[in-house]
């Protein structure tokens, strides 16, 4: 059965920006070519002190607005911002990803075919020159049950998703004390709600630089352990959880003691081939720190 997009309905998307202007432009005309047209955009300006505000206003397109506010954080910015948009539909947008042109259309169609509280995206990762690296998800594509979902986050940004905005005030918006792990909590209580769905079309890019939060190990996990102890502390299997936890920050720290502490939390942990699998990566990049090291002696 063919779906037929309803174009009275309005796509909002929120824009939390702090120090902005390298690509808020290249962002916004993103928004601004899409096929489908009934959007708003709101830009939050978070304590930004760059031309971020001047580019936006440059821009003159009536259906973006520019809100400015002191500094608070990406977290706190989504929730105040859900709060004065009235789209039916709503899209968290990073100041510096790109939505190719069909990606409203296409996630508004598979939104309404399958009755779910959101749809996220495949897309690719491009770097700091808007060149492509490769595809987010090119062979283990991400399944978005709550089973799943628990034992880690599988979506790579807020960027890729589009959500029902009724859903998401529902659930109470993000929660401000997980960090940068916001996201994951979201994803957490909207499967909890409703169906999240993945549609397996490259509609988005995620860029890649320096700034990005993913990065932030120490951070990430910190909000990862905020989640499980209090969103899902009523979990049988919070152990098992608590260890997948420790085993990707195992990988991305080297850290023999993250990765036992994952073991101690989760014995079967033995029987699963990643561990061996994050063991060797551990080995190799601490062989590699140590060479470095050598060679810098010498």
């Amino acid at each position: 059965m063919q779906i037929t997009v309803d174009r009275e309905k309005m796509v909002s998307v929120i824009i939390p920006i702090y120090n902005g202007e390298k690509y808020i432009v290249e962002t916004l005309n993103s928004v601004i070519n899409q096929t489908y047209q009934n959007f708003e955009v709101l830009c939050m300006i978070d304590g930004s002190k760059d031309q971020s505000k001047a580019l936006i206003e440059a821009i003159a397109d009536p259906r973006i607005t520019v809100l400015e506010q002191e500094n608070h954080g990406a977290t706190f910015t989504r929730n105040r911002a859900m709060s004065l948009v009235s789209g039916e539909y709503v899209w968290f947008l990073d100041q510096d990803d790109l939505l190719m042109p069909g990606c409203f259309e296409a996630t508004i169609t598979e939104i309404e075919r399958t009755g779910s509280i959101g749809v996220a995206v495949n897309g690719h990762l491009i770097n700091s020159n808007s060149e492509i690296i490769r595809k987010m998800y090119r062979f283990n594509k991400p399944i978005l049950s709550l089973s799943k979902l628990v034992k880690g986050n599988q979506l790579s940004t807020t960027s890729q998703v589009l959500l029902r905005r009724e859903a998401m005030l529902r659930n109470g918006g993000f929660d401000v004390n997980a960090g940068i792990a916001d996201d994951w909590d979201m994803w957490i209580r909207v499967v909890r709600d409703g169906e999240l769905t993945f549609l397996d079309q490259q509609l988005m890019q995620y860029r890649l630089h320096e700034n990005n939060h993913s990065k932030n190990f120490e951070k990430m996990f910190r909000g990862e352990m905020h989640v499980v102890d209090q969103k899902l502390h009523d979990r049988q299997d919070k152990r098992a959880i608590m260890s997948y936890s420790y085993l990707r920050y195992s990988s991305r720290a080297a850290s023999w003691r993250l990765l036992f502490t994952a073991l101690w939390f989760n014995a079967y942990l033995l029987i699963n081939v990643r561990f061996y699998w994050i063991a060797a990566q551990i080995m190799v990049t601490r062989l590699r720190w140590n060479l470095k090291k050598l060679g810098g002696v010498a």
